[in-house]
């Protein structure tokens, strides 16, 4: 019995010592950041075309016809904004950044059109009759993203955020063929930046995604959406506020 029982010690710790040797001999593998990238601070370029309007905001609850014919006769125009974010990451699924673009609006007022909506004699005015708004601002963008890697390499993208806008330029420009109607206030037109809301608040929000093409970097699209909170010239009577919708393309490297 104890003959047995030492032969089957010595079995194991044969086992046993051949195993070590095996450990010894394996490979260790080493992993840098590089590897397992846990950046938690990163930088984004971006750009926006998007389509550029105004909406007119009437002091009742329930508009009357005129205010439905002022916003009807309004058309839009294409515009852009550029710029770039310094985002860090909350949580593997949040993250928050702030900002700076430099963005551009535009849109025209068509008074032809706003005529003949009301009383059908638009064409009393002798030919076009036009007034066209655009816009520049400096925005600080503070945004708050969702992100969930929803396939390898893609990644969904939920991106609110609050934009500071700071007024640089307005101005103001008319398109009229009858020069009996032409405006004999040339103040009104021109620059007048002046006269301008010199600070506002934009709501901003994306949805979109992101596909990491390398372990740093990657690139982004998201449909985008913008809403002004104040009007554009201060004190008027008319108060417009400037909404855009399009796109927002660009480009990610993690730290």
């Amino acid at each position: 019995m104890i003959k047995k029982l030492l032969v089957v010690i010595f079995l194991a710790s044969q086992l046993v010592a051949f195993a070590q040797k095996e450990k010894k001999n394996e490979k260790i593998e080493y992993y840098t950041d590089s590897d397992v990238h846990r950046a938690i601070v990163s930088v984004q370029l971006g750009y926006m075309p998007y389509h550029s309007n105004r909406r007119l905001l009437a002091e009742s609850v329930n508009p009357q016809a005129p205010f439905f014919y002022l916003n009807s006769a309004v058309t839009g125009d294409f515009a852009q904004a550029y710029g770039g974010d310094l985002l860090f990451k909350i949580n593997p699924n949040f993250e928050a950044g702030v900002g700076l673009y430099n963005s551009y609006a535009k849109y025209t007022w068509d008074a032809v059109k706003i005529i003949d909506d009301i009383s059908g004699n638009g064409d009393t005015l002798g030919g076009t009759y036009k007034v066209d708004m655009k816009a520049n601002y400096l925005n600080v963008p503070i945004s708050f993203g969702f992100v969930s890697e929803v396939a390898e390499n893609w990644w969904l993208q939920v991106y609110p955020a609050l934009e500071l806008n700071f007024l640089q330029n307005l101005e103001r420009t008319y398109q009229i063929d009858n020069p009996a109607l032409q405006p004999k206030n040339n103040d009104a037109f021109g620059d007048i930046t002046d006269l301008g809301t010199q600070f506002n608040l934009t709501i901003n929000f994306g949805l979109g995604a992101e596909y990491r093409f390398a372990d740093k970097m990657g690139v982004f699209t998201r449909m985008q959406f913008r809403y002004m909170f104040y009007e554009v010239i201060e004190d008027a009577a008319l108060r417009e506020v400037i909404y855009t919708f399009g796109g927002h393309i660009g480009l990610r490297y993690y730290f």
